[in-house]
């Protein structure tokens, strides 16, 4: 495993960059990755998923590619948001668990490409 102790910045990513689906309890919905760090990231989602501070795993791939990434992670806060047209959204935040080193390398790409 990976050492990640350090504080890391989050750095926004753009819309579409990463798919990401949140498995949790046996679902797995999509959501839209916002920002991402070293040591967790936020994301947006139709309804809420779990309760802090609940174990999930967030699976991510670069859009189009077709290898995903899975982290363990723990909630860490739900807000009740509302997209720019109106409709309801939750913001979630996950605090990585346990970083592979194929999960820092994501990271790094995805940081690099930011």
């Amino acid at each position: 495993m990976v050492d990640i102790s350090r504080v890391h910045d989050r750095v926004d990513v753009g819309e579409g960059c990463i798919d990401a689906v949140l498995r949790h309890q046996g679902e797995a919905p999509h959501i839209a990755v916002m920002n991402l760090s070293r040591t967790g990231a936020a994301f947006m989602a139709d309804e809420p998923i779990g309760d802090v501070p609940q174990r999930a795993e967030l699976c991510m791939r670069p859009a189009g590619d077709a290898e995903w990434v899975t982290c363990p992670c723990e909630l860490r806060y739900i807000l009740g948001e509302n997209r720019p047209d109106g409709a309801p959204a939750w913001l979630h935040g996950v605090r990585f668990v346990e970083v592979s080193e194929q999960v820092e390398a994501f990271i790094d790409r995805m940081l690099a490409a930011a």
